[in-house]
C-alpha cells in the first residue's frame, strides 16, 4: 500500500472541481471531478474515516488520566531539539528561542520544503500545539 498523502486540497474554479493530492516528496496528482462524483467521493471518505475516528476515541477513553496529546508533544519537542542542533548551538539559548518563536509565528509552509530547517519548522507547525518563547527555551534546555 502506498503512503498516505501528505496533503489533499479541494478547489473549485466555478466550472470544475479539483482534488489534488500532494506527497511528502512534493509530487502532485490533480483529479477533475464532476459534481456527482465529488459527492460520491466525499461520502466514501466519510464512510472510511468515521470508524477509524471512533476506534481512536475508544482507545483514548479507555485510558484514565494522562495527557491525550503526549505523542504530539513528544514529536514537537524532538523536532525543536533537532532544530536547535541544526541552527542554534552557537547562539545563546534565550536569543535562539526568541528568534525561533518569532519565525514560527510567521512561518508559512511551501508545498515542497527542501531546506532541513524549514522541514522541521513545518513539522512543528503541523502538529498544531501552541508554543511560545519560554516553552521553547524549557524544552531545549532539558535536552
Amino acid at each position: 500500500m502506498s503512503d498516505p498523502a501528505a496533503r489533499a486540497v479541494v478547489s473549485d474554479d466555478g466550472s470544475t472541481i479539483w482534488l489534488t493530492a500532494y506527497t511528502e516528496a512534493g509530487a502532485a496528482v490533480p483529479v477533475a471531478l464532476l459534481p456527482v462524483r465529488a459527492v460520491a467521493v466525499a461520502h466514501a471518505l466519510l464512510a472510511a474515516a468515521i470508524p477509524m475516528l471512533a476506534c481512536r476515541e475508544k482507545s483514548k477513553s479507555s485510558k484514565r488520566g494522562g495527557d491525550p496529546r503526549a505523542e504530539q508533544r513528544r514529536r514537537r519537542d524532538e523536532a525543536l531539539c533537532d532544530l536547535h542542533n541544526l541552527t542554534g548551538e552557537d547562539k545563546p539559548l534565550e536569543a535562539w528561542s526568541r528568534d525561533i518563536a518569532r519565525r514560527l509565528v510567521r512561518f508559512r509552509p511551501m508545498p515542497v520544503e527542501a531546506d532541513p530547517e524549514r522541514r522541521l519548522m513545518r513539522e512543528i507547525k503541523e502538529i498544531g500545539l501552541p508554543i511560545g518563547r519560554k516553552r521553547i527555551k524549557e524544552i531545549v534546555a532539558k535536552q
